[in-house]
């Protein structure tokens, strides 16, 4: 490589650092119960969370827990105990329980990144809110489904969006693989709310969500795994300013070329 095109990748480098947040995150999230699904089935909870300062390393904790029936006797019950397995499990993040929502809070110098659920065979759903945006950063909500139909049975998927634009969508399980259910969701809310989905991989996105909408999800089909939750991402306008530096970079290389 040249010592004009080293330089050039350089000042590109330079200029999307500039050009992009100096962090990224919400500083707590919110996870209300609507239902305490059952006991003994095992669920799990991920919390992707960054550090605030330079250079800004993120990990990932999962904390998995199986609750008993005292721990689902009610929405309160449900929450109180997921706080607890959070605060016993996490190094990265805390966790409080008021009635039957949850509110996660990263340790001083980090902000939250992710946060998604993995209700295994429970039955529960959990509402995921995210809250205090970082500026220059949007949303996006998803859902992971993966696994075929169990042969016979008529379940339903079920995606909900609370807030702006929002509604509930749903669709039936018996013969579909997870791509065509996915696909019935994505058809379901680009023709029918502001929102915007897209498929990519094994994963239904949303987007044009703000911090006033959150997400949960249902699948009944047991042939079915599946996990749902929300993102930090940059805005679009905070990845043009990043395209244009680059630009600026191409642009001064060439004309010193000239």
């Amino acid at each position: 490589m040249s010592r004009r095109m080293l330089r050039f990748v350089f000042f590109c480098g330079i200029a999307a650092r500039l050009a992009v947040p100096a962090h990224a995150g919400f500083m707590s999230g919110k996870i209300i119960v609507d239902a305490t699904g059952v006991a003994g089935m095992e669920e799990s909870i991920r919390v992707k969370s960054t550090v605030v300062a330079p250079p800004r390393g993120s990990s990932t904790e999962q904390v998995k827990f199986t609750p008993a029936a005292a721990d689902v006797a009610n929405a309160a019950a449900k929450a109180a105990f997921i706080a607890a397995q959070i605060n016993a499990q996490s190094v990265n993040q805390t966790a409080a329980a008021v009635a039957g929502v949850v509110t996660v809070t990263p340790v001083a110098g980090r902000e939250l990144d992710k946060i998604s659920f993995n209700p295994g065979k429970s039955g529960e759903v959990l509402r995921i809110n995210p809250e205090q945006l970082s500026a220059g950063l949007g949303l996006n909500y998803d859902l992971e489904l993966t696994g075929v139909a169990t042969l016979g049975f008529a379940g339903t998927a079920t995606l909900s969006i609370g807030g702006p634009g929002g509604g509930d969508f749903s669709t039936l399980t018996s013969g579909l693989t997870a791509s065509q259910i996915l696909l019935d969701l994505e058809t379901q809310i680009n023709t029918t709310t502001s929102l915007g989905a897209m498929i990519i991989g094994n994963s239904l996105i949303l987007t044009n969500v703000t911090t006033s909408n959150d997400i949960a999800a249902l699948v009944t089909d047991s042939g079915f795994s599946y996990s749902y939750g929300v993102t930090a991402v940059p805005e679009p306008s905070t990845l043009a300013m990043g395209a244009t530096a680059a630009l600026a970079g191409l642009a001064a290389l060439r004309r010193r070329r000239v």
